[in-house]
């Protein structure tokens, strides 16, 4: 647990940050406005894009409220961590909405889904910190 009182703040800001992220990206999903609805379709082909993609949105959504509610963050956490993983999965389920013909080069959606690593280590030292 941090001992810095400005890192505490610093991890709270960072707890909320997530969780509005978490909410936003929810909401679009939702209201069917957000840009990933057609990577979800081509890495989730075997779902109705109409039914899983706003379910996906209420999953961030209860994500989202995790991270912004303390007392539930331990609950939620399991929950973070498979929609953070599943997000990997379009790197094997649609590759070519991943790589620009290179392994090494990403697309604009390759980009989106690699930065999932930031969340993942992010939301995890915020468990580790608060709950161990």
């Amino acid at each position: 647990m941090p001992k810095h009182k400005l890192a505490n703040f610093i991890l709270t800001l960072l707890r909320i940050a997530i969780g509005v992220i978490y909410i936003w990206f929810g909401i679009l999903k939702i209201i069917n406005r957000s840009p990933a609805e057609s990577l979800i379709a081509n890495t989730i082909p075997w779902f109705d894009p109409a039914i899983i993609v706003p379910a996906m949105g209420y999953l961030e959504l209860v994500i989202g409220a995790g991270f912004l509610i303390p007392k539930i963050f331990k609950w939620t956490f399991p929950l973070f961590v498979g929609q953070i993983i599943g997000t990997f999965s379009s790197f094997f389920m649609c590759p070519e909405r991943i790589f620009n013909n290179n392994p090494f080069l990403l697309t604009t959606e390759g980009e989106f889904v690699v930065k999932n690593l930031i969340l993942l280590t992010a939301g995890s030292y915020i468990y580790l910190t608060k709950h161990t």
